[in-house]
Order: structure tokens, then sequence, then C-alpha cells
């Protein structure tokens, strides 16, 4: 921090406050702190390490600052153990303070007034600890009777939690406010005490990267909910007795024991699952999330009456979810979902969303003959394929990735089959060649990704096999799909646009892969933006666009990076409210009618070098209101007409032109606001006829510009800001009067213009408040004649 921050006593408000070393000079010391009594708030004070002195720490006096609700202090390198404590030490807090965090703390212990018994941390509700490896012991907390956030982080010698950290004997119920408490990176915790009645109101318990950990965690916890155990190796876990316990995830720990009112559980890595508890105690699981369990052979969902969700991942020997009797059964007899029905009695549990992930010996036929199954997600599966035709028929959503389901779609009769799916999502299945809409009636999301042979959504009746290689040749496009809102298609390369369904039967569009990028959308009005960049076939996206009334429902089209592009035909889309059109090389003119475009209000076009001008005279908008017009090489001139042709045009922008060399002669529309000409590089002079409502204009480099009306006062009466750069050859357009409510003025790089800046009245513009003159280096400083106003903020 910059020196001298403690004269600023009235300060409220100081969020962090960082220690330089003592030779840096230029930086605060922590007595800075010491007459800052009105902070509140929070407040983090780092780099602790370049406090060397007990007394010097204590001058920060933060005990007085009652305002303060946060505190942290941050240690960025090791010091000396007694230096760290004595620190600390002498940073006692107000007793007001309701957060704490101690960041990189290098003492063997903790000051007496973090521990138990003392006023000032009377009313904290939230501790942070993270340590070093110096600290060997936890602090005494059971007694702080407001904390119910506890984190304990990198107390890298710490062995044993043990009764001291509850706090002394009398305590009847030491952490009667806790609702959380986490525990990280302690690489030699061993062992945790148990106290009976503590946590009485504990809900969250996180254990991470504790690997030495052993001994049983508490084993009453009665308001816990949710429970994650990570990294801990060695430590067998029993779930705590807790009849509010919903959630527990565990991620390489031994699963021993689990709570009979258990709702979800997760467990990863290295666990082993104990199957014959889950069976007995867990009535309550609703779902279960299995992954990495190399261990695990077999689970038998029918011991779990209320099982909603199935999530399995990455378990390499799992084959069935069948009982261990019905899993010695050979695979030939229960890959068919029928077959199951000569199994006595299955009690199948309510699964509705089942996910089966990396798991190549299991066989998930089973799944499919449950009557409740709703979505199912299928990655990678190793084993024979499943037939289409014996989906449940109440199949909502079916996610499939590198698994080779529908490829048999084309050839079968499944007209029917499919009325309640409304989802579905295909990832690399590189055989698929068709996918037949028509046979999904109720389908609302379609996504297909990196499917590189396929060709077409549409029936065989619609494309036929001699004519796919043509179009132009195609007779219709894809039926509509009234139902259909979202189509996301990335990476299908061999895709024909006219097999998807028309513009008008979708919500949401995204068609991307090398070559071409289409993203349609429907707005909350219900009329669509379209967006174009990259398309090999211009005749075949104009097709598609053209079907199904899509012009009449087109609000924004935007165009880009489209070689084959020369016209745009904008008498085709009468609604079109905005058009861009850029970085289309080959892009000549809009094709335009006598009519006039009413709907159309923004229009864009940038980098298009052989885009010359407008067809019959101009364009006829009487509501354009922004026209912005970059990087067109071969643009040359506005139509003189163009005052009366856009007549409601608020925003002008022309940049970039280099053929472009004179104004209109009609001028400019009068209802302009603002007007930015730029890079015309061969234009001379600039006409401006009563642009009464003009209120911002930038001119910048124009190498051959001369002149300018001078008249600036009559012609543009309420101007807010004017940038004029890169204007060598230009001498004057002022006169001594600028424009009353002119509040901002920037010359850059006009030598010749600043001699008559110099001699106009600013001081008498009231509003005028920032003046920007630059690129003049025989400009030491401002003539005496020359008044500035009161008003003036920046220079």
């Amino acid at each position: 921090m910059p020196p001298g921050m403690g004269n600023l006593t009235e300060l409220r408000m100081l969020s962090k406050f960082v220690l330089g070393t003592r030779k840096q000079s230029s930086s605060s010391s922590i007595r800075e702190l010491r007459n800052l009594d009105h902070l509140r708030g929070e407040l983090s004070i780092e780099n602790l390490q370049h406090v060397e002195n007990p007394i010097e720490a204590s001058a920060a006096c933060l005990e007085r600052k009652k305002h303060l609700k946060q505190l942290g202090f941050k240690w960025a390198a090791e010091v000396e153990s007694e230096i760290a404590y004595g620190v600390l030490k002498s940073l006692k807090p107000h007793e007001n303070l309701e957060r704490l965090s101690i960041v990189g703390y290098g003492g063997t212990e903790f000051p007496n007034w973090i521990d138990v018994g003392y006023s000032s941390v009377s009313n904290l509700v939230s501790l942070k600890l993270n340590g070093r490896k110096n600290c060997s012991c936890l602090p005494s907390l059971g007694e702080l009777p407001s904390l119910r956030d506890l984190s304990i982080t990198a107390f890298e010698k710490v062995r044993n939690v043990d009764l001291q950290f509850y706090a002394r004997p009398k305590t009847s119920v030491p952490f009667k406010s806790m609702e959380i408490l986490r525990f990280e990176r302690m690489p030699q915790w061993e062992s945790w005490s148990d106290v009976d009645g503590a946590f009485p109101l504990l809900q969250e318990l996180y254990i991470k990267d504790c690997p030495e950990l052993t001994k049983s965690l508490p084993s009453r916890l009665p308001s816990l909910t949710t429970m994650g155990i990570k990294g801990c190796h060695k430590l067998v876990v029993s779930l705590p007795s807790a009849a509010t316990l919903w959630k527990v995830r565990l991620n390489k720990v031994m699963l021993d024991k689990l709570s009979s009112g258990l709702y979800r559980l997760q467990v990863e890595e290295y666990s082993q699952v104990p199957v014959k508890q889950m069976e007995v105690l867990s009535t309550a699981l609703e779902e279960i999330h299995i992954s990495n369990d190399s261990s695990l052979i077999y689970l038998p969902v029918e011991s779990f009456p209320n099982l909603k969700k199935l999530n399995v991942r990455q378990c390499s020997r799992l084959k069935s979810f069948f009982p261990a009797e019905v899993a010695s059964t050979s695979y030939s007899a229960i890959r068919d979902p029928s077959n199951l029905i000569s199994y006595p009695d299955p009690k199948f549990p309510p699964i509705q969303h089942a996910y089966i992930i990396d798991c190549p010996e299991l066989c998930v036929a089973s799944l499919l003959a449950l009557p409740t199954i709703q979505s199912i997600k299928l990655f990678s599966w190793g084993r024979s394929q499943m037939e289409l035709s014996k989906l449940p028929s109440k199949l909502c959503s079916l996610q499939v990735q590198h698994f080779h389901l529908f490829e048999e779609i084309q050839g079968q009769s499944l007209t029917g089959a499919f009325t309640n799916l409304e989802a579905i999502e295909i990832t690399g299945c590189c055989r698929l060649e068709n996918f037949w809409l028509e046979f999904f009636p109720k389908l609302k999301s379609l996504k297909i990704y990196h499917c590189f042979n396929l060709e077409s959504l549409c029936t065989p009746e619609t494309i036929s096999s001699e004519n796919k290689e043509k179009s132009d040749s195609l007779p219709e496009v894809c039926s509509n799909f009234p139902l259909l809102q979202e189509l996301c298609i990335y990476g299908c390369k061999k895709l024909h646009l006219l097999s998807l369904p028309r513009p008008l039967t979708i919500h949401t569009m995204s068609l991307q892969d090398n070559s071409r990028d289409v993203r349609l959308c429907k707005q909350s009005s219900g009329l669509y933006s379209l967006h174009i960049r990259r398309f090999y076939s211009l005749e075949e996206i104009e097709t598609w666009l053209l079907s199904g009334g899509f012009p009449n429902s087109a609000a924004e089209i935007t165009i880009e990076v489209c070689d084959q592009l020369k016209y745009f035909q904008l008498g085709k889309f009468p609604k079109l409210q905005g058009l861009e059109i850029g970085h289309c090389p080959n892009f000549q003119s809009l094709e335009i009618t006598d009519e006039e475009f009413t709907s159309l209000n923004s229009l864009s076009i940038h980098h298009c070098p052989n885009f010359a001008s407008f067809q019959r005279g101009g364009l006829r908008a009487p509501n354009l209101t922004f026209l912005s017009l970059l990087d067109c090489s071969r643009l040359n001139s506005l139509s003189d007409d163009i005052h009366t042709f856009l007549p409601s045009l608020l925003n002008l922008i022309i940049a970039g032109c280099p053929q472009f060399e004179s104004c209109p002669e009609g001028g400019f529309p009068s209802t302009l606001s603002l007007l930015t000409i730029k890079d015309l590089q061969i234009l001379k002079s600039v006409r401006f006829n009563e642009l009464t409502h003009l209120r911002e204009l930038s001119i910048q480099h124009f190498p051959n510009l001369q002149s300018m009306p001078e008249c600036m006062l009559a012609l543009l009466p309420s101007l807010v800001t004017l940038t004029i750069c890169d204007c060598p050859q230009l001498e004057s357009f002022f006169t001594r009067n600028l424009p009353f409510k002119l509040e901002s003025l920037a010359i850059r790089n006009c030598n010749k213009l600043l001699a008559c800046l110099m001699l106009c009245d600013m001081h008498t513009l009231p509003s005028f408040t920032q003046l920007t003159i630059a690129g003049n280096s025989d400009l030491a400083s401002l003539p005496e004649e020359t008044l500035l106003p009161s008003s003036l903020s920046y220079l």
C-alpha cells in the first residue's frame, strides 16, 4: 500500500491492506491502520511475513475497530514460529467480529484470544484456519457459542483431533451451533476423538486428502444431511447415526456401514461397495452413483425399492444388475429383456434415469425392461448391440456415445414405436448414415455430434439414393416437426441441409462443421434471427430458407465468410429488421426493388471489398435507424437522396472506404444523432445540412480533407461530443463560438487546426468537461488568451 494511508482517518472501506518490506520506502507499514477506526465491513491484511515485531503489529489497534465484521490475516512466506505467534497474538480483533480467516500461519500454537472462553471472538460465525508445518495442535474451539462454519486446512503436524479441540471439560455441548465442518490436507492426521453430544446441529461434513486417518468418525451426528470424504485411503467409514443423512460422497474410501435413511450415495475410486449392507439398510436410497470400482461384479438394483437414478461409470468388472445367482446365468439368456419374465417375481425399483459409462462387461438389457425408465445414457458400451426396437416405449430421453444403436434404423418398420421419446443425443456413431426423424413424432430436442457419415434426417422417400449428391435436385425439404424445439448438429460434414426440418418448426438450431456454420434462434417476439458463417452451397441454403414461409418470419440475418455470396435478395425477406453482411470478398450489391423496406431498421456491411453501391439509385427504408459501411474498397458514394430515402436514420458510420470521394449532394439526413466518417482518403470536403439533432461527430484519418463548414454553432446546435483525428490539411472550420452544448472535444494530429482552436471562446460553454489535444510537439502550453471554463474536469 502507498505510504500515508494512516492519514485517511475517515476511511470507511478498505478491503485489502498489502504490506511491503522495510526496504520499500514507498509502502505503508501495518502501523498505518492505527487511526483508521471507522473501517467497516471487510479487511484483509496480507504479507504479514514482513512484520518482524509484535509491538509493530499491536500498533494496528484492531481491537478498537468495532465496525469490522470480517478479518483476514495472511502470511505468504515462512517466518520463525515465535514471530508468527507474537504477531497473531498482537492482532486481537474487536468482539463484534463475525468472520475470521488465518492463512499461512507458521506458529506452533494459537494465541489465547482465539481459544475458549475469551469474549474477543464470542460472536464469530465463520472461521477458516490454514496453517503450515509448525503447528501440531488445533485451538480449543468447542465453546465458541456462535460458530457455524469451520474450515481447517494444511496443518501438517497434527496427528490427533482430541479432547482439547472440544474445549474445557466443563463444556456440556461442544460446538453447539456448528453447521458446516471441513478438514483438508492434513497428511499426518490419524484419529478423531468422539465426544458424546458434540455437533448437535452439524449438517455438512467434508474430509479431503487426509491419507493417514484410520480411526472412525464421530458416531452420532443427529442433524447431518451431507457427507463427503475424498483421498483418505486408510479410512474405513461407518456412516454416523443420523436420521437426516441423505447424501454421501466417498472417494478412495472403504465403506463399512450404511445409514438406513440414506437418500443419495456416491462412491468413487478404489472403494468397495458393501452390496449386502446396501440390500438390508438402504431402503430409502433414491440415487446411486458408483465409479472406478474394479471390485464390483453385480449390483442388485431390485434391493432398492425407491431407487430412481442410477449412475455407474468405469466399473470394469460389473456384469449385471441381478443378484449373484442370476448374474451367473449365461449372457445370451438375459440379453433380451423379454427373457427376464422367466425370472421368478422380479422386484424392479422405479428407476427413471440410468447412466452407464465405460462398463465393458455389463449387460444393460434389464434396464430397458423397466416400465418406469425415462432417460438412458449409454457410453462406450462394449457388449453386443441392443436392438432399437427393444427400447421401452415410454422412454423420453436417450443419449448414446460411441455406441452403435441407430445404424439399424434404416429398413426397419418402426413407425409408432417411439411415441414418447422427446430428447435424443448421439455422439461419435461413425456408421450412422441416416436418421429418420419421422419415427419420432414427439421429439423436442435432437443433438448429433461427430457422426461423420450422417447424410440425411429425412425418410428415404424424401431423398432418394440417386439424387443425394445434388442438393438442387431435392424436391422438398424434410417435413415439419411442430414439437421440435432444439436441433444441434456438429461435425457431420456430409449432412444435407435440405434434409433438416423447415426453419419455422424449430426454436434453436446449430449446424457446424469445417465448411459451414449456421445458427437459428427464435426470439421472444416469435420472429427468427439467423447467423450464417461459412457455407459452401448458397443455393442449398437459399432453398432451405425460402421454404416453409421463413422469409415472413425472419427478423435478423447475419452472413459472414461466405466466398460465394455475390448478391443478397433483400426483397425476398419483407419483414427483415436487421441485416449484417461481412467478410464476403465477392459480395457486390443488395438486390432491391422499388418498394420501401418498412421493417428494416439496421444494416451493416463490412469487409466486403467488391461492394460498390446500392441498386436502383439507393435503398428506400423509411424506418432504418442504423447504417454502417466499413472496409468496402469499391464504395465511392452514397445516394444523393439519402436524406429522403432514409428519413429516420440516427446512426451513420462510414470507414475504410478508400474510393469514397464525395458526400451526398442533398446532405446527410437531418435526423442523425451520431455520424462517424473515417479513413476516406480521397475525400476533400464534408458538408453538413443543418444536422440539428446530431450529438456525436467523429472525423478521423482524412489525409486530404481541407475544408468543412465554419458555422458550427448554427449547423450543429445539439453537438455534445466532437472528435477530429489525423486531418493534417484541415485548417479551420471553427468560428469563435463552438456549439453551446459541447461537453467533450478531442483533436489529435491536426496541427493546422490548433491555431483556430486557441481563439475559440471555450470558457462560455457551460457543460464543457473534457478537452484532449494530442500529436503536436510544438504546443508546450495554452496561450494566455485561451480561456478554459471552470466546468472542465479532464485536460
